[in-house]
């Protein structure tokens, strides 16, 4: 009974986990959709257009951050050989959205301010961590699912 009460919250602990991160990768893609779709529609105002996308983005790390975060715990506590490569990405995870939050976001609003290299390379860097933090949420989302033990009730 207490093996298959523990094998239950491993599994819920595991799909939550799972949800999070797919809900990080579409807030993501939500994110990466809707900032052109801004500047086509304000091409007069482009300083308010950046102003929300950039609202959208930071939702988004924000949301991709915590969802690491408990990916995570998630795998410290798993303590398996495959928890081993999900803390792998969920380490690298944390670190880009907290990269694209407290680093590259800011410089982006402030007009690359403290970024050393031209603006356009500052937006360049911004949307290759953006595909990176995508993809692996999409995989540490894969990984969670597929690796949550199964139980019958």
């Amino acid at each position: 009974m207490r093996s298959s009460l523990s094998s239950r919250r491993a599994t819920f602990s595991r799909q939550g986990a799972a949800i999070l991160c797919a809900v990080a990768l579409g807030t993501l893609l939500f994110s990466a959709r809707v900032a052109p779709m801004l500047f086509d529609a304000m091409p007069n105002d482009r300083t308010l257009a950046g102003r929300i996308a950039g609202r959208a983005f930071e939702s988004a790390y924000w949301i991709a951050l915590s969802a690491a975060v408990v990916a995570l715990m998630v795998a410290w506590f798993a303590r398996s050989t495959r928890a081993s490569m999900e803390m792998v990405l969920a380490a690298a995870m944390l670190f880009a959205a907290a990269l694209q939050l407290f680093w590259i976001a800011p410089a982006i609003a402030h007009h690359g301010a403290g970024w050393p290299w031209s603006f356009a390379s500052l937006h360049g860097a911004g949307g290759a961590m953006h595909l990176i933090l995508a993809v692996v949420a999409l995989i540490l989302a894969w990984l969670l699912l597929a690796s949550a033990p199964r139980y019958r009730s």
